[in-house]
């Protein structure tokens, strides 16, 4: 097999995969590299269908007016039923729903943004007759222009599957705003008690800052139909030892709180999250669960005091826009040949062939993950 015998979207994403020199991120040989890279090829595999992600023909797209307006709707409903929220503090504040592609892994990226959002519109302000702009931002395009190889890897080819929330928004952080922010701001539920963790929780809340976190990717987080979370996690298991026992061998996903609700009746403290899924954009999750997951000490983080957005950041999108659906960063120029920008130069330096490895039918090997340079 050669590359002319490959089809247009297996082209795409070994050209991706050399553009970005992921053979050289992995703690592996090369026969195994070879594998886990020739696996991303496997038509309808799960490896294939999280590259797709990033080789699609178009960065992100606009939701249709009629999208969006039935997305913000059923958005709004929602949030009304919850006493505190951001657009409380903020009542003409607009939600900003960034969504995600089917097999996408960037859930990190587009809570983060919407974080900067409504962080940089608590910045925004009236000056004279000058209206401050917020951040409104195209997660697609910023990923194909400056995420490295390793990280993209990593949420496709390898058995480690990490939200790295707190990395993303520092790296957001300085892309959208002062440069000198040497880390996130984080605060944790350090307590055991659901009354208190909400008393703190609802300070910040109150002031209109949201903050972000990882939740456990358990059974039933991915039924959209269910708005709302609560009880202990054996619940949500068949078999409960299916869960994995070392947290860091669990798959989490990050989400946006943007309100809560305190205790009523028997119903847990509940947390209003912005999520990043077309159907469910928003839904709630009990503190009794977050608690019994083992979280009591749970890190929450958002963006530093003295954080400020950058109003003529890059990447950013008309700020009439609402909805934006992400996970398809790559583009293509006028021949349809994909490309990637601001990539450094590859070091020229001898490969081995591995065409001898293009009749397998390979998958990625387990326990082989791409490592994060410093």
């Amino acid at each position: 097999m050669t590359f002319d015998n490959l089809q247009d979207d297996q082209k795409a994403i070994l050209l991706l995969m050399i553009v970005k020199e992921m053979d050289t991120v992995f703690e592996a040989t090369t026969g195994q590299t070879a594998d886990i890279l020739l696996g991303a090829l496997v038509p309808e595999s799960s490896e294939y269908k999280r590259m797709m992600g990033f080789v699609r023909k178009y960065c992100d797209v606009e939701c249709s007016e009629t999208e969006t307006t039935n997305l913000v709707a059923n958005f709004e409903r929602y949030v009304k039923e919850f006493d505190i929220t951001i657009f409380k503090v903020n009542p003409d504040m607009t939600p900003f729903l960034i969504l995600q592609q089917e097999d996408s892994y960037i859930c990190s990226y587009n809570a983060s943004a919407a974080l900067l959002y409504y962080c940089s519109y608590n910045n925004g302000h009236e000056d004279g007759d000058k209206i401050i702009s917020t951040i409104k931002m195209s997660v697609g395009k910023y990923i194909r222009d400056e995420v490295p190889g390793d990280e993209i890897a990593n949420v496709t080819l390898t058995t480690i599957k990490g939200a790295y929330l707190k990395k993303v928004l520092l790296t957001l952080m300085k892309s959208f705003g002062t440069t000198d922010c040497n880390d996130v701001h984080t605060f944790r539920t350090c307590e055991p008690s659901e009354e208190i963790t909400y008393e703190f929780l609802k300070i910040y809340l109150r002031m209109g800052i949201p903050f972000g976190f990882c939740i456990e990717n358990f059974p039933g987080l991915g039924n959209k139909k269910i708005m709302e979370y609560t009880g202990p996690i054996a619940g949500y298991y068949i078999n409960l030892n299916e869960r994995p026992l070392n947290p860091k061998e669990r798959c989490y996903h990050s989400l946006l709180c943007i309100g809560i609700s305190p205790r009523n009746n028997d119903n847990p403290p509940m947390l209003l999250v912005q999520d990043s899924c077309s159907i469910r954009p928003v839904f709630s999750v009990g503190l009794d669960l977050l608690m019994d997951m083992g979280l009591y000490h749970l890190e929450f983080c958002t963006v530093p005091h003295d954080w400020t957005f950058n109003e003529n950041a890059e990447y950013s999108v008309s700020p009439a826009t609402r909805a934006l659906l992400c996970g398809s960063p790559m583009s293509v120029d006028n021949k349809g040949v994909p490309h990637v920008i601001n990539t450094k130069k590859p070091l020229r330096k001898k490969r081995e062939d591995m065409s001898h490895c293009l009749h397998k039918n390979v998958k990625p090997v387990n326990g082989i993950f791409a490592f994060m340079h410093g």
